[in-house]
């Protein structure tokens, strides 16, 4: 098999594939600030994996990739150390082929990948601003007291109040605010997920050229059906969301 890992600053995350691609397994994990730790887990997982099964794992070839990809790639011996983009960009042309435009919001970072014919033509990244980044939907939702995983539905059909999309400073004050004036929790997480996008699309999108008939949407944040919807509602294109979408940077590195 080939073994991908995504090390980011908020998950790190392991793909399996046989040759041929398909996946064998995938494993999550949070980062804690500790890469080493984080992969430490999903080899301790593997491991364990492999000892149910009964059988033995052959890793022909690993790959590493994410903020950490060369601290990990050093310690577990990686035969290639991949760029995020190649990674996200590999794992989603292997979905579809014929995917154009790709979104990606991450824990801490989001991309913006044009490809034509195969080929990467325009990136973005934005590793500055936490506006428009998984953190930040994540901690906006403890506050309102919504678990994570349940924003997507507490969300659903729910029309959001005008916010900011300027910085994570502003777009809280628009918490409070909204708040102050009586507005819903379900109300003020559904502005939240709007500013969020909103962000991205000014920041990190901005006069790119994009697909106007489908968009892959990557990043656990992908599994957001609020954030889906928010893109679907304000860009009118469809949104594509594959069921590796939190893994396809692993996916893409074992792959490659």
């Amino acid at each position: 098999v080939g073994l991908g890992i995504d090390i980011g600053s908020t998950s790190t995350k392991a793909v399996l594939v046989r040759p041929g691609g398909e996946v064998l397994a995938d494993l999550y994990t949070r980062t804690k600030g500790d890469p080493i730790g984080a992969t430490k887990r999903l080899f301790e997982t593997l491991t364990e994996l492999q000892r149910r099964a009964g059988g033995r794992l052959d890793v022909v070839a690993a790959a590493t990739t994410g903020s950490g990809r060369k601290l990990v790639g050093q310690v577990i011996g990686a035969d290639h150390v991949v760029n995020e983009i190649s990674a996200h960009v590999a794992g989603a042309q292997a979905v579809d082929p014929e995917v154009e435009t790709i979104f990606e919001i991450g824990g801490q970072d989001a991309k913006f990948m044009d490809v034509r014919g195969g080929f990467l033509r325009d990136v973005n990244m934005n590793y500055v601003c936490a506006a428009g980044t998984g953190s930040f939907v994540e901690e906006q939702a403890i506050k309102l007291g919504f678990p994570i995983q349940a924003v997507g539905e507490a969300t659903e059909g729910v029309a959001p109040p005008p916010t900011s999309d300027r910085c994570t400073v502003f777009m809280e004050q628009d918490v409070h605010r909204l708040l102050r004036q009586g507005f819903e929790r379900d109300e003020v997480m559904a502005a939240v997920l709007y500013s969020v996008v909103q962000n991205y699309l000014n920041r990190v999108v901005g006069n790119r050229h994009r697909s106007d008939t489908k968009i892959a949407f990557q990043g656990a944040t992908a599994r957001n059906r609020g954030l889906v919807a928010a893109f679907e509602n304000l860009l009118d294109v469809e949104v594509v969301v594959s069921p590796l979408c939190h893994q396809m940077g692993a996916y893409g590195a074992a792959l490659l």
